[in-house]
Formats: structure tokens, C-alpha cells, sequence
């Protein structure tokens, strides 16, 4: 199950088809319980791990420069929300009810970058905290963060590889900011082969995601992943309603 989970983190934590809606939805349909928080936090460890190799040569440039200070800005707002409502919203945003309208939120907003003429504007203070702000809607489950952080981007004007380097960045902090709190959460997993199989398939996973998605954002197909998020929002409401 291990492993299961980690394919499903390395490819829907950074496609926009939202890793937690994902979850929620694995969990009705094989009545499995969600995993402790040490082994989530070890699965977005293999992602952030991801997220690092893809843009080895671009980390001091983003977050030893006053890019990084942008990213640090963009992160907040979700950060802070994150901090002081966590407990309220995981109690009253996992169910399918609520699943469903936001995947289907998700896939208006994507194919709603179809319409979005592209522009080469550059990054802004104003733009890095409207970002953040859209990311802040990622914290239900079922409204994907690269999908919203990214058609933010293209909305405001961003170049297409810009938008999607500026989403990633803002997820590295995070994931790392996450495995410091509950490292020892981590530690108390007990036998590591099967964490190991969830750590390797979640950081593939990521990889070969990451690739696809930048190559989706710059050749102007990324609404295409709101086709899936709609029917998922079908599929949850189907399920929810039954």
C-alpha cells in the first residue's frame, strides 16, 4: 500500500489534479484509512526531493536572490491560513460533498487558461502575493495548488515557464518546513522497506510528473488536465450522492 500511495503522490501532487481530493477518493473507494502523518510527511519529502533535482540549477538563483524573497512572500498567505485553520478544515472539507464542487472549481479554472492570452510580464511583488493568495484555496481538498498557482500566473501575465517555476518554488519551503515539525513522526514508522518503496515511487512519480507538466504549461495544453478534474467531480458527486 505503500508504494500505491507513493504513485499516487508523485503524480497528483504536482500534475493539477489535486493529491488530497485524490486521497479522499481512494479512501471510499478501498475503504482504506488515510496514512499516518509520518509517512504523508515522508511521501511530500520525496516530492520536495523531486521538486529539488528538477531545478538543481536554478535553487541558488531562486532562493538566494530577491526571487527568493517573492517565493517566501507568495508562500505566506497559504502558510499562515494553513497554521490557524488547519484543524477546522480537515474536519469540514473531507468529504465527497465537498470534493466534488472542488474538483469541479479546478476544472473550470483550468480550462479557463485556454482563453488566457499569453504575456511576458514579469514577476511582481503585487504578483507573488496574488499567487500566494490563489494557493491559499489549495488547502481543500480537491482544488489542486499547481493548477490554481499556475493559472494565476497566466492570468496575470506571467510567461508560461515562469508560472510554473514560480508554483514550484513555493513548495520546496513547505515540504521542508513540514518534515522538520513531524520528523519525529518519521521516525517512529518502524520498518523502513516499505517506506523506502513509497519514498522511490512518489519521487519517480514526481519527476516524470514535473517533466510532463512543464512540457503541458509552455506548449499550451495544461487546460486539458480540467477534462480529468471534471470527471472527478462527477465521479465524487456520483459516489457523495448515492
Amino acid at each position: 500500500m505503500e508504494v500505491l500511495l507513493g504513485v499516487l503522490q508523485g503524480i497528483t501532487e504536482f500534475l493539477p489534479v489535486s493529491s488530497s481530493g485524490h486521497l479522499v477518493l481512494l479512501e471510499e473507494l478501498l475503504g482504506h484509512n488515510p496514512p499516518g502523518i509520518g509517512l504523508e510527511v515522508t511521501l511530500h519529502l520525496a516530492t520536495g526531493l523531486a521538486v529539488a533535482v528538477f531545478f538543481w540549477r536554478e535553487l541558488r538563483e531562486m532562493y538566494l536572490s530577491k526571487y527568493g524573497l517573492m517565493l517566501l512572500v507568495g508562500l505566506l498567505p497559504a502558510a499562515l491560513v494553513g497554521v490557524l485553520l488547519k484543524d477546522w478544515l480537515e474536519e469540514a472539507f473531507s468529504g465527497l460533498l465537498v470534493v466534488g464542487p472542488a474538483f469541479a472549481f479546478t476544472g473550470a479554472v483550468l480550462l479557463g487558461t485556454r482563453f488566457v492570452k499569453p504575456r511576458r510580464e514579469s514577476l511582481t511583488w503585487s504578483k507573488a502575493l496574488l499567487v500566494g493568495l490563489a494557493q491559499v484555496l489549495a488547502l481543500l481538498p480537491g482544488v489542486s495548488r499547481s493548477g490554481v498557482t499556475i493559472a494565476a500566473g497566466l492570468a496575470l501575465g506571467l510567461e508560461p515557464a515562469e508560472a510554473f517555476r514560480f508554483s514550484f518554488g513555493m513548495l520546496l519551503p513547505a515540504v521542508l518546513g513540514a518534515a522538520v515539525l513531524e520528523a519525529k513522526d518519521i521516525a517512529s514508522l518502524g520498518h523502513p522497506a516499505p517506506l523506502l518503496g513509497g519514498f522511490l515511487a512518489s519521487f519517480g512519480f514526481g519527476l516524470a510528473s514535473l517533466w510532463l507538466l512543464r512540457r503541458a504549461v509552455v506548449s499550451r495544453w495544461f487546460w486539458a488536465f480540467g477534462l480529468y478534474a471534471l470527471a472527478l467531480a462527477g465521479l465524487c458527486l456520483w459516489l457523495g450522492l448515492r
